[in-house]
């Protein structure tokens, strides 16, 4: 499968550096999930979705079989769109 360089976003290690990098590809095509380094990243995130009115809950509900426990969130981010 071809990787889309230009959906690795670098970035400092900052809740607002991750709110700005994560909003930048929230604006551009709204991908079907984001993947951050740390929990501070993921919660970086988060807070760009909900700017852009993206309901977190709503839009990971159906994909909670995946998810087999908050720990893993930890871990990884996953944002389904």
């Amino acid at each position: 499968m071809p990787v889309d360089e230009s959906l690795i976003v670098p970035t400092r290690f900052s809740l607002e550096s991750g709110k700005e990098e994560a909003g930048k590809l929230l604006d551009r095509n709204a991908p079907t999930a984001i993947f951050a380094f740390n929990d501070v990243l993921a919660c970086a995130a988060i807070q760009a979705a909900r700017i852009r009115g993206i309901d977190i809950a709503s839009a990971t509900s159906a994909n909670r079989s995946y998810q087999k426990s908050k720990d893993s969130l930890a871990l990884a981010f996953s944002l389904f769109i």
